[in-house]
Formats: C-alpha cells, structure tokens, sequence
C-alpha cells in the first residue's frame, strides 16, 4: 500500500468528518461516503470522497484540500478484498 496507513472506509468517513468540523463554513457537508478508485501508481490514492450536503451546494475546493492531505497519509483497506478463511 505504498507506505500509507492502513483505514477501513469507515475509519476514513470518521477522520474526514473530524477535520471537516473544524471549519464551521463547511457545517453544511453533513456526510462523506469512501468509495473505492483505480489506482495509477503506487503512491497515487485509492480511495476519493463522497460529499453528502443538507443543501443544494458543491463541496468547495477546501474540503478536497483537506481529503487530499488523508489521501497521502491513508490507503483504504478494502475489506471486500480480503480472503476469508474456510
């Protein structure tokens, strides 16, 4: 996972979240979703959000700002991908 650390999806929508509410000018997102993306190397993310708002808006350059700093920390352990033991 190119060094990142591992989160689940949900551990990731909790991290976002947490940073988002630091800015009472984006209290208007009110969800994120992680959904999965193709990686195009290694140190690329595969992870990108889904902006859930109260309000008809688009979510404002400052919150990818903010998503962009966990991508480059994190990588989404997809938890579908693991092998289950028989």
């Amino acid at each position: 996972m190119a060094g990142k650390e591992p989160k689940t999806a949900h551990q990731l929508n909790e991290l976002v979240m947490k940073e988002l509410r630091k800015y009472p000018d984006l209290d208007y997102i009110v969800n994120v979703g992680i959904a999965e993306c193709m990686r195009r190397a290694s140190h690329y993310p595969n992870w990108e959000p889904n902006f859930g708002m109260d309000k008809e808006h688009t979510a404002p350059e400052k919150a990818f700002s903010i998503v962009k700093e966990l991508q480059n920390k994190y990588d989404c352990l997809w938890l579908h991908r693991q092998k289950t033991p028989r």
